[in-house]
């Protein structure tokens, strides 16, 4: 299992700040952890056992499971990935932030959770609106911070949150509405499920947005952003039913689908499930 070392620190810092909020204060693995350049420089092999060392090696398997999956996006440059999903032949940043905006019509939430929000595309439809909570949660730390630097003055109430989604430990505190649009082609989809309804209001909405198939076209569109190329052996597109089933046995009922066509050709599923 290859891991890289930058994403592999970046976890076990994040397990460490989960551990932390398990026990209600500073547990004290923080401090005994090596500096950045002692883990940078370190193979991964070597990482465990400085864990082991410590005694902290359950942290250590934390981290690996966690970044595992969210790794190859932490090497996305955030630049590219908005100029990918901009581009008129893709046209999904558009359709994300549209989707978002319906939601906020319909359901009128106090309290919103963005799962995977990168650099906060579609934040400018909460203006004007009375939403007291904004959580905003990403994997990759360099897009929080983006979103911090372009949000943080303009949104009350805006908590970001730099976590997995399927981390067990992710706690933001119960909200009204969750959108969650492109997520699950890469997460594990029952863990990131349980994460959303443990930090779900009762009667709370659950919107997605699923990528699905088509016979002609490639599953990550071609781009001159050559990076977003690394996410196509990463990504498993998960059919509507999949999800619907998965929703139901942690406890979300469905209340509608549609299906929206995108000039690329491509297609996408919107679900609504209750809490």
């Amino acid at each position: 299992m290859l891991v890289s070392r930058d994403s592999l620190y970046a976890a076990l810092k994040g397990a460490i700040r989960g551990c932390r909020g398990r026990t209600g204060g500073a547990c004290g693995h923080h401090r005994q952890l090596p500096n950045y350049v002692a883990f940078s420089k370190a193979a991964p092999q070597t990482l465990e056992a400085m864990c082991q060392v410590r005694g902290i090696d359950g942290l250590y398997q934390t981290a690996i499971e966690e970044c595992v999956m969210g790794n190859r996006w932490l090497d996305i440059p955030l630049d590219d990935y908005e100029g990918h999903m901009a581009l008129p032949a893709v046209g999904q940043a558009q359709m994300i932030a549209e989707q978002l905006d319906l939601g906020l019509d319909r359901w009128s939430p106090a309290s919103i959770a963005v799962i995977g929000c990168a650099g906060g595309n579609g934040f400018d439809k909460f203006a004007g609106r009375t939403i007291e909570r904004v959580v905003a949660v990403d994997v990759n730390p360099r897009y929080i911070e983006r979103t911090r630097a372009r949000y943080a003055q303009r949104l009350q109430g805006l908590e970001l949150i730099c976590a997995d989604v399927q981390s067990k430990s992710l706690a933001y505190g119960p909200v009204d509405f969750t959108y969650a649009a492109l997520l699950f082609e890469y997460v594990r989809v029952p863990s990131a499920l349980r994460t959303l309804k443990r930090n779900a209001r009762s009667n709370a909405v659950l919107t997605t947005v699923l990528q699905l198939p088509h016979s002609t076209i490639d599953t990550v569109s071609p781009s001159p952003y050559v990076s977003l190329g690394r996410l196509a052996s990463a990504m498993t597109l998960i059919p509507p039913e999949t999800l619907r089933h998965a929703a139901a046995d942690v406890g979300f009922v469905p209340v509608d689908s549609t299906t929206i066509k995108l000039p690329s050709g491509k297609i996408f599923c919107v679900q609504n499930f209750r809490a």
